[in-house]
């Protein structure tokens, strides 16, 4: 990784866009992952920072990017009830096929946890797969009945 590569990396978990766009221009590669394989968009994810995230998207940075535990910025979104960040990246084209660690899509985690918002947007607004099966062979629904409120 290159000194380029880290301040644009740390500048995207920081929130500062100017040090993203400075780090860009110095040559960091626009997909860079440290060494848990997570983005610069993930990691403006967890921060919070959505300003930072719309900008990269509009870099045209891998949205999809998963790292090792599989986690990217739309099933973030969906595990930690920011329905704010399920929409930027719906709108982005993120790819609901995308699975979590244990298997599971986006809607799995939203289920289990109750966040009520980012279901019902999935469902409606999504043509999410809600019949998927995770590891355990369960559903979204078989889930939050056996791990949630029911």
């Amino acid at each position: 990784m290159t000194d380029a590569d880290q301040r644009y990396l740390d500048a995207a978990a920081a929130g500062d866009l100017d040090g993203v766009r400075a780090a860009l221009a110095d040559g960091a590669d626009k997909n860079a992952v440290d060494w848990e394989e997570a983005t610069a968009i993930l990691h403006a994810a967890r921060g919070g920072h959505l300003d930072v995230v719309r900008a990269l998207i509009a870099e045209g940075v891998d949205i999809d990017a998963q790292d090792q535990t599989c986690s990217n910025p739309f099933l973030l979104g969906c595990i930690t009830d920011n329905l704010e960040l399920v929409k930027i990246m719906l709108e982005a084209g993120a790819d609901l096929t995308r699975l979590t660690r244990m298997g599971g899509n986006g809607l799995t985690p939203a289920a289990e946890k109750g966040h009520i918002e980012v279901v019902r947007y999935l469902l409606e607004n999504t043509g999410i797969n809600v019949n998927l099966t995770n590891n355990l062979g369960w559903t979204a629904l078989i889930e939050t009945i056996i791990l949630g409120d029911g």
